[in-house]
């Protein structure tokens, strides 16, 4: 009790706090989480992306992020290109429009 000489009660346990449990979760449970280089592309060959069946999933997903940035910049380039103002600035920067 002399450790108790600033306290006001300390036979008074203030009783634990209860926690909720977790809301249940839909789908199947995962028992493990896999690194994407551990896992491999079990799917078809797709040749225009370059991806082949057994590949490693962090490759797959490099390539396909190289294609999104790729297909974006064309768009990008293409509306650029369609739109008489930006066009023309474009031009002025790069110095390649007739």
């Amino acid at each position: 009790m002399s450790d108790c000489l600033e306290c006001n009660d300390c036979t008074d346990v203030t009783p634990p706090v209860t926690v909720p449990s977790a809301p249940d979760c839909e789908g199947e449970p995962c028992e493990e989480i896999y690194e994407t280089k551990c896992v491999k592309y079990t799917g078809p060959a797709i040749p225009c992306l370059n991806i082949e069946s057994g590949e490693n999933m962090e490759s797959v997903i490099n390539k396909l992020a190289f294609c999104l940035n790729d297909a974006f910049a064309e768009a990008m380039l293409d509306y650029i290109l369609n739109t008489p103002t930006l066009k023309s600035r474009l031009c002025a920067l790069v110095d390649l429009c007739p």
